[in-house]
């Protein structure tokens, strides 16, 4: 079984976040926020587009992050 572990920013960052979404970020010209899987899809949080990577390239800044581990059997 697998979990979400909390690396920044908190919990309710991801209320309504797609499963896959690894990261919440900011694009830092338009202030518009995005969903990140971690390798190349973004979506905006209204979930309204998809865009790729080479859209926003170093143009955002991550807000939270969160990694998917195995959980606690203990």
């Amino acid at each position: 079984m697998m979990q979400w572990k909390m690396l920044s920013g908190t919990h309710s960052d991801f209320d309504n976040a797609p499963l896959w979404a690894k990261r919440l970020v900011v694009i830092r010209d338009s202030g518009k926020k995005l969903w990140w899987d971690g390798m190349h899809k973004y979506r905006d949080k209204e979930q309204l587009f998809d865009a790729y990577t080479s859209d926003f390239d170093e143009r955002v800044d991550t807000i939270a992050e969160r990694r998917l581990v195995p959980a606690n059997t203990e």
